[in-house]
């Protein structure tokens, strides 16, 4: 049968370990329809079963890219791939996938930065054929691990006069956060997109670090052969942050560590009060 192979005094299923006697092929005819949904020969197929190929029909490029794409849509630890549970779910499905799955995490890590890079070659033609300026918003703070990143996020209008938005980079930055030492981080994102002569406005929170850096930007892409920009026009600030010191204004007089204090008590007198 073409869904099985001979052995010694009897037939293996290629999709499963079951084994039959070759005395009689009911058994293993039997057992495809049921377990594997392959239809008896001569039989119709249904338009809800599989063809008979479709379990050995694995791009493991393909496989490998929506692995990745999970892990880091759902933020998986790159060493799930090697969970003895997770390659067991995938062999049920289709026994032939197990063996096109990433092996260790390192394996993972690796097919992540190449969808990265995927990404940023198809990110890099849509910039390169914007209707509008490129426009900036970016932010910096500290992640979990205790490391200083640096969100930028660009803005414009694509070929088909729709607007876009979407992360360009997550920069990690070190020392001081002064807007001298930023500017670097965000012009060498520029250069690595060819989007320095082609920038708009830039939108960020009132921080003065970020005025020093716009104006550390400008001259160093002046430096290097481009048009620069008027920091002054071009500075925007945004009017969440505003509202966010205003209320605080107002709640505290300006006193942060006060509003902390009393949120803390606040959660203490729910968790006081709430049953055990």
């Amino acid at each position: 049968m073409d869904h099985g192979q001979t052995i010694p005094d009897g037939w293996q299923c290629i999709y499963c370990p079951q084994q039959y006697s070759t005395k009689t092929t009911a058994n293993a005819i039997n057992h495809l329809e049921r377990d594997h949904q392959i239809p008896r020969p001569g039989s119709k197929i249904s338009n809800s079963q599989r063809t008979l190929h479709a379990p050995r029909q694995i791009d493991a490029g393909r496989l490998c890219d929506l692995i990745a794409e999970w892990l880091v849509d759902r933020r998986h630890s790159f060493v799930e791939v090697e969970s003895d549970k997770f390659r067991a779910f995938v062999e049920y499905i289709n026994p032939f996938a197990a063996s096109k799955i990433p092996k260790s995490a390192n394996t993972s890590h690796a097919d992540i930065i190449k969808c990265f890079e995927v990404a940023k070659i198809t990110m890099k033609e849509n910039l390169s054929t914007a209707r509008s300026k490129i426009h900036l918003s970016f932010d910096l703070w500290s992640s979990p691990n205790y490391k200083a990143i640096m969100a930028i996020v660009g803005h414009w209008t694509n070929s088909e006069f729709k607007v876009e938005t979407a992360t360009l980079g997550m920069k990690e930055v070190f020392g001081e956060h002064k807007g001298q030492y930023l500017a670097p981080v965000v012009h060498d994102l520029l250069k690595e997109y060819e989007i320095e002569n082609k920038l708009g406005w830039f939108m960020s929170d009132n921080a003065s670090n970020n005025d020093t850096m716009l104006k550390h930007l400008s001259q160093e892409i002046q430096r290097a052969g481009g048009e620069g920009f008027n920091v002054e026009a071009r500075r925007l600030r945004c009017m969440g942050h505003i509202l966010n010191l205003a209320v605080k204004l107002l709640l505290f007089n300006g006193n942060v560590s006060a509003l902390g204090k009393e949120l803390q008590e606040i959660v203490a007198d729910i968790q006081e009060d709430s049953p055990r």
